[in-house]
């Protein structure tokens, strides 16, 4: 799982094409679909909070986790800056531990593909259940199998930046079906020089199938799954996947 410690602070720029606000009125949609009204909120692997400070901003009782450190700093100067109230936290989404349960969790921009085996996989379920109140919803999207194997694959990006510039190469293992991605970045420092780092993220790609078999196995049931920002089912092409996901009542 990475830490992004090397671009936490470009993070926002490299993601800048994203609606986030898009993305949270189609979370509260989702939300509207509970059984019960949601009203608290736990975020995991919140990253630089985008998601949370805009549910908070929108009257929830939210809180969010991420283990790292950079990027929760970032997320509370923003915070400060919008005026919204969330509890940041420093937990790795394995180990979640809350002083109550929350109606519900949430993880979003595939960070789920980050948990790469499923020993780990179960501690997020565990983690999730022990920490969500009954009947409570777990919403959270992934980078869909054909994105990991097929869009990314064994490919290689680049970007070019008036500030930072990247080369992203890739490596997938059809037999684990983990894609290693190796980020290499060249920050600007002024006219002629450029600061070079690196980065080395790795995803899974899983299937309905095994994520239900984990889910169900602790007591979490998949209710939905749906292309992103649908309530459609995933096609061929998909690249990601929308999973809505119940506790169960007892």
């Amino acid at each position: 799982m990475s830490t992004y410690k090397g671009f936490a602070h470009y993070y926002d720029r490299l993601m800048e094409d994203v609606d986030y606000d898009m993305w949270v009125d189609y979370l509260e949609k989702i939300f509207d679909t509970n059984d019960t009204p949601i009203t608290t909120v736990l975020e995991i692997a919140c990253g630089t909070g985008n998601v949370s400070n805009r549910l908070a901003k929108r009257g929830y009782t939210v809180y969010a986790a991420d283990r790292s450190e950079d990027m929760l700093a970032l997320a509370q100067d923003k915070a400060l800056e919008m005026g919204a109230r969330v509890r940041y936290l420093h937990q790795d989404m394995r180990d979640i531990r809350l002083d109550a349960p929350v109606d519900c969790i949430i993880c979003v921009c595939d960070g789920m593909n980050y948990i790469l085996d499923d020993d780990d996989m179960e501690k997020v379920c565990k983690g999730v259940y022990n920490n969500l109140n009954a009947g409570g919803l777990f919403a959270f999207d992934m980078n869909s199998h054909y994105k990991i194997s097929e869009i990314i694959g064994s490919n290689t990006f680049g970007h070019s930046g008036e500030e930072i510039s990247y080369v992203w190469e890739n490596y997938y293992d059809s037999g684990t079906r983990i894609c290693e991605y190796y980020l290499t970045f060249f920050e600007k420092v002024d006219a002629n020089l450029y600061r070079k780092f690196e980065e080395t993220h790795r995803q899974k790609a899983y299937l309905t199938g095994e994520m239900e078999k984990l889910l169900k196995k602790n007591k979490l049931k998949i209710i939905g799954v749906y292309g992103a920002f649908t309530f459609e089912s995933p096609g061929e092409g998909c690249e990601r996947v929308q999973y809505v996901v119940k506790r169960d009542s007892i």
